[in-house]
């Protein structure tokens, strides 16, 4: 054997055993993990939708699990025990810098697919209460969300920025199911839910009992953003609930964005197909959830942590990077 065939062998093994590791690092992805949220939210049944158009187009067999909300996924997505999850802005901000909840444990290995959608603070009561304003929760008992979810995360920092905290009221940490079912039964009195327009928990309540929102003053909306930039002013509207338990008023409120958020680890490649094909697939995903109007290219981008170079590559090629 000449030198030239000797070297000519080597290359090509060297190309095989490249093309051989590039399988191999797609085959680890065979199966993965999709966090979500609890039933009554949107991240359960926009995860479903994701991990099945996912599924169906051949990128790995993805399976959607309920979880307690946006610091269970930050923290699992963080540790490796799941490829990606959904996370309110607010909360992967603080997983990706190391404060808040995650100071402990300090900066977590996560980065953002993209901002899926908004979604608006819900400040439930039954039309009956006599609280009207944010200072008349004062010593009532209220559902501040799952333990550990985006919406207690974000409803703590709310009131705590409007001089209100957990010493101020009886806090209770209940699903959107619950809190809906807390609220019928006279188990709480009010009822926070961060979550995009319209929340079938309030629709589901809505639907045997007279139900309203607790408005925000322009000067609370103010101060809040002030603290915390990556929340934004928005209206829930009557509209949105087409007049369901009773809802005709405009309310002014604050909002977050909702980011799937994924393991930083992942492959280029694979975080630019998943991200692909969800666009691609919208129309599916608005048979899961009339959410999905709201995931948009200009949207997408619009996330409080760095972006993972597979979704920046998606996204210029787009043209919105």
């Amino acid at each position: 054997m000449n030198t030239r065939t000797l070297i000519l062998i080597v290359c090509i093994l060297a190309v095989a055993t490249l093309i051989g590791a590039g399988s191999g690092q797609a085959a680890s992805y065979k199966y993965m993990t999709i966090l979500t949220g609890g039933t009554g939210g949107v991240y359960y049944p926009l995860g479903g939708g994701i991990a099945d158009v996912l599924t169906k187009k051949g990128i790995s067999n993805v399976s959607a699990e309920s979880t307690g909300g946006s610091v269970e996924n930050c923290n699992l997505v963080g540790r490796g025990r799941a490829e990606m999850g959904f996370a309110m802005a607010g909360v992967c901000y603080d997983a990706f810098i190391g404060q808040g909840k995650f100071k402990e444990r300090g900066k977590l290995p996560i980065v953002a697919m993209m901002a899926a959608y908004p979604s608006p603070m819900h400040i439930l009561v039954l039309d009956k209460s006599n609280v009207r304003s944010i200072a008349d929760l004062k010593g009532t008992k209220i559902s501040l969300g799952a333990f550990g979810s985006g919406t207690e995360n974000m409803a703590k920092n709310m009131l705590e920025q409007l001089g209100i905290t957990y010493e101020d009221i009886k806090p209770a940490f209940l699903s959107f199911s619950e809190t809906a079912m807390g609220l019928r039964d006279g188990v709480v009195e009010a009822g926070f839910m961060a979550v995009a327009i319209p929340a079938s928990a309030v629709l589901d309540l809505g639907s045997t009992r007279k139900v309203r929102f607790i408005p925000l003053s322009n000067e609370e909306i103010k101060q809040t953003l002030s603290a915390y930039p990556y929340y934004s002013s928005v209206t829930v509207t009557a509209k949105s609930y087409g007049g369901i338990g009773g809802i005709t008023e405009d309310t002014p409120a604050v909002g977050v964005q909702n980011v799937l958020v994924c393991r930083k680890d992942l492959p280029e490649d694979l975080v630019y197909n998943m991200v692909k094909t969800i666009f691609e697939s919208q129309k599916k995903l608005l048979e899961v959830h009339q959410v999905a109007n709201q995931i948009t290219l200009e949207n997408a981008i619009k996330t409080p942590i760095d972006l993972h170079p597979g979704a920046i590559k998606y996204f210029r090629e787009k043209g919105v990077l």
